[in-house]
């Protein structure tokens, strides 16, 4: 699964969602104009690879908010921390279920995040980052190519060994052909 189709999936859980009236793809956080709230933004927030021995995956992550637009009483504020909150944790729910047979996991951060804008266009609303973990096979039979051809490589391994003494060396030397 790429990025693009990792966003669309997350577009998808949101716009299903009763509350959710407009999902925002890598927006700017003050975005400005007529915007639907509740509203979900995504920003694409990089990967990761792991590249130990037993567990090769990849992580893509990204960063999910749930904003709402509260008036300025507190009791306005608990109200779209509280809806915001049970959105986010439906929206999680969402992407577990719908992809359950998908090639990889969706995990999501242990926290999160409670934001809250005082400006002109008053948003609250929570973020969390949200991971898809799928495997990293690194097979290059998988890497679209044009006939690719491989250089020669002579590796030659030369030691010597001092009976496990402190002067024992081991030298190796890679050369590669270009030709």
């Amino acid at each position: 699964m790429s990025i693009n189709s990792l966003i669309a999936a997350i577009k998808v859980a949101g716009l299903n969602h009763k509350q959710i009236k407009q999902v925002l793809i890598a927006d700017a956080p003050n975005a400005k104009g007529d915007l639907g709230y509740p509203l979900m933004r995504v920003w694409p927030n990089g990967f990761n690879f792991s590249n130990n021995k037993d567990s090769k995956v990849l992580y893509y992550k990204f960063a999910i908010g749930v904003f709402d637009r509260p008036d300025s009483t507190d009791e306005s504020r608990i109200e779209s921390c509280s809806d915001t909150a049970d959105i986010l944790v439906d929206i999680v729910a969402s992407l577990d279920y719908i992809y359950r047979d998908s090639p990889g996991d969706w995990l999501v951060d242990d926290f999160a995040e409670w934001a809250y804008d005082t400006g002109a266009d008053a948003q609250a609303g929570h973020l969390v980052e949200l991971r898809f973990k799928k495997q990293y096979t690194r097979n290059f039979c998988d890497v679209p190519g044009r006939d690719f051809e491989f250089p020669a490589v002579n590796l030659t391994n030369e030691s010597v060994i001092d009976e496990g003494g402190p002067d024992a060396t081991y030298t190796s030397t890679l050369t590669i052909d270009e030709s």
